[in-house]
Formats: structure tokens, C-alpha cells, sequence
């Protein structure tokens, strides 16, 4: 079990309460400059080698798209037998199917390499889907330190519906805890629920973990952040979503379809 998140998280959630609060009719089809990256593994696109795996990578970023829809909104694979490319890629699935999936990956996949140009490990995300790729494979265990946040949505009469914080969340952290299960039970690693709030509201919450994340893990982080959501003043807010390369958190007032 992952030692430190507790003071990962709550190191991580304090810049949160400076981003820009944005309204529900913000546009998530807008996509241009990829806003979070990570590159790695930077090495010369010049030698034989180098040449090779970004002949392997145009190969695989050119049908990931289509690999995702077909696979129903997460995929893993790979191209090529020496410099071979080994990826993967999932949509939010609350992201309207499939169009916005598609256009999301499409985006991703032209700006990536454009994102980190000389690294032959990068992982890029937009609000709405995660693109990595690497070198070699890499173990689905493997544990991301770095988590980004998308979407802090603000309901402009929040404060008159969200008066007993404490409240708020305690039913948010019950909501996570059980979606926690419910998540690892779901071929498509998706679970969604409710839970009714002070008798007069429904607070939705929608958990998602990337497919081929071991199960105890996924678990783990979505019943450990969801119930982290308590460290920002978010009582005032219509909803929040959190995502990481791995898992993705959503809570909102609104009910909100997914895939």
C-alpha cells in the first residue's frame, strides 16, 4: 500500500483552491496545447534506432483512436518488433461517447510528440483523456506520483444548497468508499452511484481506473481520494473532478451520463 499519498494528496490539493473556477457551459472539445505532460527517456530521434521507433510510434499513434472506441474507451498495445512502442490510452467516461473520445485522442496523439520531442517515454493529458506511450513495457503496477485536476466547477447558489460542510463530507467520502468496490467489479473498471445529501439533493459520483491497473490499487486510490476531496473548500462548488495517468474521480450535484 502506498505510504506516503496522505501527504502526497494533501501537498497536491492546496494548489487546487487558485484555479479558475469554471462554469458548466466551459467547452471540453476545445483542445489545443497539451496542459500537463511528463517526457522521459530522452534520447537521439537521429540514429538508426531512434529512427526506427519514431517510424513504430507514427504507426501506433495513427490507429490509437480507433483502437480505443473499438475497445470501448481504454486500450493498450503495442507496434514493432525491435525500437518496439508500447502505449496506452483512456477516455473520462463522462466524456459524451464516442465523438468526444475520439476528437480528445486525436488531439492527444498530434500534440504529444509535438509535447515532448525528444523523449521516448511521455505521457500527456487532456481534460478528457490520458495518452502515453514509452520504450519498453512497463508494469502495470507501477504507481504515478504526479496527479493533475480538471473541471472545478462552480454553481452560482451552491452556498444556499451546501450549508453543513462536515456534512457534505462525510456523504462524498461514503459515496467513494463504496464506489471503491463497485469500480473493481465493473469489466470496464467504471462504476457510478449516489447517495442522497441533508434529504433534499443527490450528490453523483462516478469512479474510473485504467483497465489494466491492478485491482487493490485502483480500490485503494479511488476510496483514499475520494475522501480527500474534504482538504478543499468545495461546499461552494457544483462538482469536482480529479484525475491522475491511472484513475479518474468525479463528484457533482448534476447527474451526469457516461459511456
Amino acid at each position: 500500500m502506498p505510504g506516503s499519498i496522505v501527504a502526497s494528496l494533501i501537498f497536491l490539493l492546496i494548489p487546487l483552491t487558485l484555479l479558475p473556477r469554471c462554469g458548466a457551459a466551459d467547452s471540453i472539445t476545445t483542445y489545443g496545447v497539451v496542459p500537463n505532460k511528463t517526457c522521459g527517456g530522452s534520447g537521439n530521434f537521429s540514429s538508426d534506432g531512434g529512427i526506427v521507433f519514431q517510424m513504430n510510434l507514427r504507426q501506433f499513434l495513427a490507429t490509437l483512436p480507433s483502437n480505443v472506441i473499438k475497445n470501448g474507451g481504454s486500450f493498450n498495445g503495442s507496434v514493432g518488433s525491435t525500437n518496439a512502442v508500447f502505449g496506452m490510452a483512456m477516455c473520462q467516461a463522462d466524456l459524451p461517447w464516442p465523438d468526444h473520445c475520439e476528437s480528445c485522442l486525436q488531439a492527444a496523439t498530434a500534440e504529444a510528440p509535438k509535447a515532448c520531442p525528444s523523449s521516448f517515454n511521455t505521457s500527456v493529458t487532456y481534460r478528457g483523456c490520458v495518452l502515453r506511450y514509452w520504450d519498453a513495457p512497463v508494469h502495470a503496477d507501477v504507481v504515478d506520483t504526479q496527479f493533475y485536476y480538471f473541471g472545478v466547477y462552480k454553481q452560482e447558489h451552491a452556498i444556499q444548497v451546501v450549508r453543513d460542510a462536515a456534512a457534505l463530507n462525510q456523504t462524498r467520502k461514503d459515496l467513494f468508499e463504496n464506489l471503491s468496490s463497485e469500480v473493481v467489479s465493473s469489466p470496464l473498471m467504471i462504476a457510478s452511484g449516489n447517495r442522497m445529501f441533508n434529504s433534499m439533493h443527490n450528490l453523483y459520483g462516478l469512479a474510473q481506473c485504467y483497465r489494466d491497473w491492478p485491482k487493490d490499487l485502483c480500490s485503494y486510490y479511488i476510496r483514499v481520494v475520494g475522501g480527500y476531496f474534504g482538504y478543499i473548500d468545495s461546499q461552494t462548488w457544483d462538482g469536482l473532478s480529479f484525475a491522475s495517468y491511472a484513475f479518474y474521480l468525479r463528484y457533482s450535484f448534476f447527474l451526469k451520463g457516461i459511456y
